[in-house]
C-alpha cells in the first residue's frame, strides 16, 4: 500500500492497481485548488463536496465511486462501511479506517465487529480530552499503523507544511521522535501490531 498526503484531510491511499481517495478539500476553505487525480473510490465527508468533485476522474472505472457517509458499499473490489465521523474499507486484504470525528459508539462498534485493523487514519490536531479519546480508541483498536491529518479550519498552511500541528498528538501517544516523510510504502506481510508506529506525511499540495 503506497500513501501520499494531499494536505488536510485528503490523502491518495493505492493498493495494487486500485486507488482510493480521501475526502477532498475544498478551495474555499483552504485556499489551495485540489490538485488533479484519478481515482477509483472517494471517501468524502457528507458535507464536503463541491467544486472538488471535478478534479477527480475515474483510474479503473468511467467515473470514482464516491461514498455518501453512513451505509455498506462495495466499488471496484473495495469494501466499505460507512459509520458516523468513520469509514472502514478493505482493499486488496489491506484494513483501514478513516476517521475524522472521534465518534466513540461507531468505534466501538467496529473494535467489537473487526478482528483487527492494520491502518488507522485520525484527526490528529485536536486538544484536551479529544486528545484522550484519541488514545482511547487506539488502545482499543490496537492499529499497526497510524497516519494523522488535520482539518483547514483549524490548522494555517504554514502549520501544515512544518508539521507542528501534530506536536501534542505525537507527545500524548510517547511518539514524540517522528519525522515527516514524503510518502509511506507499507507491505501487509509486514504489517504487525506489536510494531505499532506513528507516520507522519508531508503534503503535497501545499
Amino acid at each position: 500500500m503506497r500513501i501520499k498526503y494531499f494536505g488536510w484531510q485528503s490523502f491518495r491511499i493505492q493498493e495494487g492497481k486500485k486507488v482510493i481517495v480521501t475526502s477532498p478539500f475544498s478551495r474555499e476553505e483552504t485556499g489551495i485548488l485540489f490538485p488533479k487525480t484519478k481515482a477509483d473510490v472517494v471517501l468524502t465527508i457528507p458535507e464536503r463536496k463541491g467544486e472538488e468533485k471535478e478534479r477527480i476522474g475515474g483510474l479503473n472505472r468511467k467515473t470514482p465511486f464516491w461514498t455518501e457517509g453512513p451505509g455498506e458499499y462495495e466499488a471496484s473490489e473495495v469494501e466499505i462501511w460507512g459509520l458516523p465521523g468513520n469509514y472502514w474499507v478493505k482493499v486488496g486484504g489491506v484494513e483501514f479506517i478513516f476517521s475524522w470525528r472521534v465518534d466513540e459508539r461507531s468505534l466501538k462498534k467496529i473494535s467489537e465487529d473487526l478482528p483487527s485493523v492494520d491502518v488507522l487514519f485520525v484527526r490528529g490536531d485536536q486538544k484536551g480530552e479529544e486528545l484522550k479519546k484519541i488514545r482511547k480508541v487506539v488502545e482499543k483498536l490496537s492499529p499497526s499503523v497510524i497516519i494523522p491529518f488535520c482539518f483547514p479550519e483549524t490548522t494555517s498552511r504554514e502549520e501544515l507544511k512544518n508539521g507542528q500541528w501534530a506536536k501534542r498528538f505525537l507527545d500524548v501517544l510517547d511518539k514524540e521522535d517522528v519525522k515527516p516523510e514524503k510518502e509511506v510504502v507499507l507491505k501487509k506481510e509486514a504489517l504487525s501490531e506489536e510494531d505499532m508506529k506513528v507516520v507522519l506525511l508531508e503534503p503535497k499540495a501545499i
